[in-house]
């Protein structure tokens, strides 16, 4: 068909026509298209608020994913408008499925999603038995968990109180104060902690003695407890032949928190806590917190029996990027306490048994305070992710520590006269200063292998280093050369 040159102008003009006519509707759809919004958020725990990371937070019927970072936050972007559902999983908790949340254009909807616990235990979460988070039912060695709520509810006020219920768990205290864990049945041998390593967010706690003194280790900023029975010394050396126990200290909140905690019992027994917990902008968090406890103690004796305690501890945590994370911790304890006496053994009996006017629960120390401890803790973790297979964990710790017994008699014996009713006591000063400084630098690497699809290798290599320096002096107080004690009336 040939065109004249008259219809041949009317036919431009109605392509024209139709070339400006589509390009005003695509501009219409483009401007609906671009109509978009976000959502972003944090993830806790519905018991106590803490932040959850690593929370797998899915728009449902697509493959948008965010992943919850160290301060429990996410956040998605370029979402249509109108309704959306979301899906959250995270290892340790009942998954979640959250309908209806609205997307403006425009706007970044605010939320904040709670998830209650999974009620079965071998799901829950814990990093001790292979310094990488595995669930329960991964760890090849029998662990446990001891969370907040649960010894909060307990009313438990010490580390050892709140693992005590944990089965296998022995505990042990010498002259009322010095208390020891013991797993797997192995022994104490004279001081604490020397066949279970413990551990504060990772990091040794151990001192020159190769033992480690809990007298003053308060769990108030305790998040969790993680018990794990049985050997562990090819991750983490000496002391842990029969099992270890971390420690893990709280998280900041996603949202600003305050509050007061005032405790009172038996015994003169008064226990105040502040504590304030909150996000730092969009690139972290903080918690602080003071404490302040003192009792009389149960014991009957012709001088007051005190226990003081302060501790103040402060964390915060960042997210420098996309691919790492990390935390800094700054902790300081102070505790000047009275020692008492145990009571004495006299050929395998106690001197109650062999002399009924004594009270068992005396205490024949002198005054006091009899022992002063002091410690300084600073704690950083740093994490990298490089790529899916590979992550780079850097841990640091540095520990001031003061051991200070003062003018103690806690430590009474024979010879013993009846007659007289009499036994020796051993009084002593001693001091131990100790510089602590550890370093830990490991690479994770999950590899994917092809031809072993239904398996999950894991790869950790590394190394650390513990450095101690010190001082230690004491003297011995007697008036019996025989002795190097006192003798001194029981009754």
């Amino acid at each position: 068909v040939i065109l004249t040159p008259n219809v041949r102008v009317k036919a431009a003009g109605v392509v024209l026509w139709l070339a400006f006519a589509c390009a005003g509707f695509g501009s219409v759809l483009q401007a609906r298209e671009l109509q978009t919004g976000g959502i972003a958020g944090s993830v806790v725990a519905a018991e106590d608020g803490r932040p959850v990371s690593g929370a797998l937070v899915t728009i449902e019927g697509s493959n948008l994913v965010a992943v919850t970072d160290v301060v429990g936050r996410f956040e998605i972007g370029n979402l249509p408008t109108g309704p959306t559902v979301l899906i959250v999983l995270a290892p340790g908790f009942v998954d979640l499925l959250v309908p209806s949340v609205p997307v403006t254009a425009d706007m970044t909807a605010s939320l904040t999603i709670e998830l209650e616990v999974t009620p079965n235990f071998l799901e829950r979460v814990q990093v001790t038995a292979s310094k990488a988070p595995l669930s329960i039912g991964e760890v090849a060695a029998q662990a446990d968990i001891v969370d907040r709520s649960t010894f909060e509810e307990r009313g438990d006020q010490s580390l050892t109180s709140a693992i005590s219920h944990v089965p296998g768990v022995v505990v042990s205290t010498m002259a009322g104060s010095f208390e020891s864990v013991m797993l797997r049945g192995l022994p104490r041998d004279g001081n604490e902690f020397t066949s279970t390593l413990l551990l504060v967010d990772g990091v040794p706690q151990t001192d020159s003695r190769n033992s480690s003194r809990v007298i003053n280790l308060p769990i108030t900023d305790a998040s969790s407890i993680e018990v794990i029975r049985g050997p562990n010394s090819a991750l983490y050396g000496r002391t842990a032949i029969g099992g270890s126990i971390n420690v893990r200290t709280a998280d900041p909140t996603p949202e600003h928190q305050t509050g007061f905690d005032l405790t009172g019992g038996g015994f003169g027994m008064l226990k105040g806590v502040a504590k304030a917990s909150g996000p730092l902008a969009d690139w972290g968090g903080y918690y602080v917190s003071a404490s302040s406890e003192r009792n009389s103690g149960f014991y009957k004796g012709p001088f007051d029996f005190t226990v003081d305690e302060t501790a103040l501890f402060a964390k915060v945590t960042f997210v420098p990027d996309a691919k790492s994370f990390g935390s800094v911790s700054v902790n300081r304890v102070i505790s000047d306490q009275s020692l008492p006496t145990n009571e004495p053994i006299v050929n395998g009996q106690f001197l109650s048994d062999l002399s009924p006017e004594f009270d068992r629960l005396s205490d024949l120390n002198v005054p006091g305070p009899n022992y002063h401890q002091s410690e300084g803790r600073v704690t950083a973790n740093y994490t990298r992710q490089f790529s899916d297979a590979v992550r780079m964990v850097n841990v640091f710790g540095h520990r001031q520590i003061q051991y200070k017994f003062i003018d103690s008699g806690d430590i009474t014996g024979a010879p013993f006269d009846f007659a007289s009713n009499t036994l020796t006591m051993y009084p002593f000063d001693m001091q131990t200063d100790e510089d602590i400084f550890y370093e830990e630098l490991r690479f994770e690497l999950e590899p994917k292998l092809g031809f072993l699809r239904d398996l999950e290798p894991s790869i950790i290599a590394g190394g650390s280093y513990e450095h101690t320096t010190g001082f230690g002096a004491g003297n011995l107080m007697y008036t019996d050369a025989n002795t190097f004690g006192w003798p001194l009336n029981y009754l």
